[in-house]
């Protein structure tokens, strides 16, 4: 059993690197295509430039699934897992105190060897096609920031499943239940209210002035059937220069959040079209259709947890002693690792649905859709979009649809383009 739990883990990862060597080679098949939708903002260079980026991408996301698989694989399947586990179990203190021992230990060593990765990927690839703004102290700054709340929303996780499954796991649907819902209650509060504590603790941001603007920002939200609770703006021109919009609240009352980038490189009507996009996402109750769905992956998690855990033969092959909490650990690998990759087709169509619809609403309530479009274009610039996608990495990764066929589309059903 432990070598086929071994053998679906490798057969998993081989998958991921199939699909990077797969979506690599189109890139470089279509390396000299450039759509007709993109050839007024985009030249040979700049897509040779894009071509260079998603490859490089690619290969750091090669390199370092390798490298953190190999190094889970040998932590699982060798004696440190079981030495591991072991020195927390005989720990002379309450048993809720030595689960999140355990897994805070796991937390702080996973972000430290992941630690020359991440700084590989911003220091050497960003820094090499100019995003990168901040420095090595910034950077760091960031990454204790993410640590902090890793650690918050995992211990308040494990504080809820232990506190009321206690150090006996056996199958119970009562308890299913009830561990489902808290996790559920977990998520709303994540989605809904989190983001506003959340923002001002990871960036500098800072209310938008009162100009013109502002004021059409207002509009927009207002007509929206939104009660407008203002514009903040988020200091990223600090770390990057990439750019970004998102459209948050609780209830009827909204706000939006702009990068400084957006601000500083996007004309108005184009910060309008991408405004309007985000309002439609909340117009069109995609955040509480994605809800639903996590709800769904929530509860299934719970249940199959509950029902692997209440047998000791998951405990037996790895060597660690029945209805230890290290085994909450080991679930959440084996669900992760091999069953939840492949639901990911499923929530992405979906998203790449609502991606369109909001497009469609961008253009409603502007007017047109060609700020949106403009937009677009200047994003795929900008940013290096990868614009010639192999269409089944698309299907199993792209959470948004390619920027030539959202542009493709909004031309479609738009009049006012030329």
């Amino acid at each position: 059993m432990k070598f086929l739990i071994l053998g679906l883990i490798l057969i998993k990862n081989i998958f991921v690197i199939l699909l990077n060597l797969k979506e690599k080679s189109y890139i470089k098949k279509n390396s000299k295509n450039l759509p007709e939708v993109f050839k007024d903002v985009l030249d040979e260079k700049k897509l040779e430039l894009s071509n260079s980026y998603n490859i490089e991408k690619l290969n750091f996301s090669t390199i370092s699934l390798i490298f953190s698989k190999t190094l889970l694989i040998i932590f699982l399947f060798s004696p440190l897992f079981g030495i591991f586990s072991n020195y927390f179990e005989s720990l002379n203190t309450h048993y809720l105190i030595k689960s999140l021992l355990f897994f805070t230990s796991l937390i702080i060593l996973s972000t430290i060897f992941n630690l020359p990765l991440d700084f590989y990927f911003h220091f050497k690839i960003e820094k090499r096609y100019g995003f990168l703004k901040y420095n090595f102290k910034g950077w760091m700054k960031d990454k204790f920031k993410e640590l902090f709340l890793n650690l918050i929303l995992t211990l308040i996780s494990i504080l809820v499943l232990i506190g009321i499954v206690g150090n006996v796991f056996y199958f119970s649907l009562i308890k299913v239940i009830v561990v489902s819902l808290i996790f559920i209650i977990l998520l709303i509060i994540f989605i809904y209210i989190f983001p506003t504590l959340l923002i001002p603790f990871m960036y500098k941001t800072e209310k938008m002035k009162n100009d013109e603007l502002f004021l059409k920002i207002k509009e927009i939200i207002e007509r929206s059937g939104y009660r407008f609770e203002g514009v903040y703006v988020i200091k990223e021109s600090e770390k990057s220069t990439h750019s970004n919009a998102m459209f948050t609240g609780i209830g009827n009352k909204k706000r939006v959040i702009l990068y400084d980038n957006l601000l500083n490189n996007f004309s108005e009507d184009e910060i309008l079209g991408v405004v309007g996009h985000e309002i439609g996402h909340g117009k069109l109750k995609h955040i509480q259709k994605l809800l639903l769905f996590n709800i769904v992956s929530v509860t299934l998690f719970v249940l199959s947890s509950f029902l692997i855990l209440s047998n000791s033969y998951i405990y037996n092959i790895f060597n660690i002693p029945t209805n230890s909490f290290t085994g909450i650990f080991l679930i959440s690998i084996l669900i992760s690792e091999i069953i939840l990759y492949f639901f990911n087709p499923l929530l992405n169509s979906m998203s790449r649905r609502f991606e369109y619809e909001a497009d469609s609403f961008s253009k409603n309530i502007i007017g047109n859709g060609l700020p949106l479009i403009k937009a677009l274009k200047k994003f795929a610039s900008s940013e290096l979009s990868n614009i010639n996608v192999d269409p089944f990495y698309e299907f199993f990764y792209y959470s948004h649809p390619t920027l030539t066929k959202r542009i493709s589309e909004l031309i479609l059903k738009d009049q006012h383009v030329s």
